[in-house]
């Protein structure tokens, strides 16, 4: 049975963003790492009621309202294959309330969810950050849901506003995290 006569394509216009900041790759990744929390899967398995889901989702953050879901150093693996270390993060963050919302106006919207962030040095002593922004992607998917849409606008906001303090945080000199994920 082949799949083909069963399977749809489409092309969707996604918006990719990229900042770049004038501050060390390591103070970023570790600043951001201290702004967020980890996520728990255990944990939210075993709310039994929204109100035990959201609670166990807000133990799961720290100031901000997302968690890290994922990381993982592609710094450490491009040294590993040709010996040149570089600095690259691969971040997934999200927040499982948000995402339950999401769902909710529009099955689809997981695809989107968690938020996928490249974190890298291009240059010395400059950041650069790259993601998808959320409310394309719903939008393309959900071929106009309002609902999902405002949602996902949210999201992009709130994500860039974490951004915004991290820079803020290197850029005072406020204490970070001393440890990468």
């Amino acid at each position: 049975m082949a799949l083909e006569e069963y399977t749809t394509l489409a092309t969707r216009s996604v918006v990719h963003r990229t900042i770049e900041l004038p501050i060390d790759w390591l103070d970023f990744v570790t600043h951001l790492q201290y702004r967020l929390g980890r996520y728990n899967e255990t944990t939210l398995s075993a709310a039994t009621n929204m109100t035990d889901f959201q609670a166990a989702v807000d133990e799961m953050r720290k100031a901000e309202p997302f968690s890290i879901y994922a990381s993982y150093d592609h710094g450490h693996l491009l040294n590993l294959v040709d010996g040149r270390p570089a600095k690259a993060m691969h971040c997934v963050i999200g927040n499982s309330v948000f995402a339950t919302t999401m769902t909710k106006h529009d099955m689809r919207a997981a695809q989107s969810l968690p938020i996928s962030i490249l974190i890298w040095q291009r240059r010395d002593s400059w950041t650069t950050i790259e993601f998808e922004v959320v409310a394309t992607m719903i939008g393309a998917l959900s071929e106009g849901n309002s609902e999902a849409v405002a949602a996902a606008t949210k999201i992009d906001v709130l994500r860039e506003g974490v951004f915004a303090k991290v820079f803020e945080d290197v850029k005072a000199g406020r204490k970070g995290g001393n440890a990468l994920w």
